[in-house]
């Protein structure tokens, strides 16, 4: 196999980047990951660094990173630990705190970007930062992989195509709650809502 075109240029690099910026489906994050791991293996390279963005302090948002952070940590030692996972490879994982504020986060997320080593992929938690660090993360064709964020706006995949998340929108509890309704006998009901954007009600 070829491992550079007429020009030099490494030809698995650019057949990776063709394929990130295809990338329309969980199908797709596979055959990513795969070109990254074959990459790698070609570069002598057996440190693969995972960016983490986690809600651990602040005020009035969700504090879910306190938790998440160890359970990713948990889950990275597992595979790192594990002979038949990724053999050859270590996964490493890089992090800080968003206090879920989106501001912060941006800024975390270019913490990471622009200070090596390089990053393979970012996780991501909290609605509102989720959506910040997934609108920027398309610029590098970055995939960006969301631990909890329920937020509906999300499953935009031509405004988040490199996003990916673990939790489900919130929408999946309609059906329930329309159940709840029924069951009462409710004909009548409120709606709180906070919205998290400017000019919406």
């Amino acid at each position: 196999m070829k491992l550079r075109d007429p020009e030099g240029h490494p030809a698995i690099l650019i057949a990776l980047s063709e394929r990130v910026a295809d990338i329309q489906g969980y199908r797709s994050v596979f055959y990513f990951l795969a070109v990254v791991l074959f990459v790698g293996s070609v570069n002598g390279a057996n440190q693969l660094h995972i960016g983490g963005i986690f809600p651990i302090a602040g005020k009035g948002g969700w504090q879910g990173g306190q938790a998440c952070m160890p359970a990713a940590k948990l889950a990275l030692q597992d595979v790192n630990e594990n002979p038949d996972l990724l053999p050859g490879f270590n996964l490493t994982l890089h992090s800080n705190d968003s206090e879920c504020e989106p501001g912060l986060g941006a800024s975390v997320m270019y913490n990471l970007l622009y200070n090596s080593p390089q990053k393979l992929m970012l996780l991501a938690g909290c609605s509102t930062v989720c959506t910040t660090v997934a609108e920027a993360a398309k610029m590098w064709n970055l995939v960006v992989l969301c631990y909890g964020a329920s937020s509906p706006a999300l499953s935009d995949r031509s405004r988040f195509p490199t996003l990916f998340r673990t939790h489900p929108s919130a929408t999946v509890h309609n059906p329930t709650r329309i159940k709840l309704m029924q069951k009462f006998g409710w004909s009548r009901v409120a709606i709180l809502q906070q919205a998290e954007e400017v000019f919406i009600s």
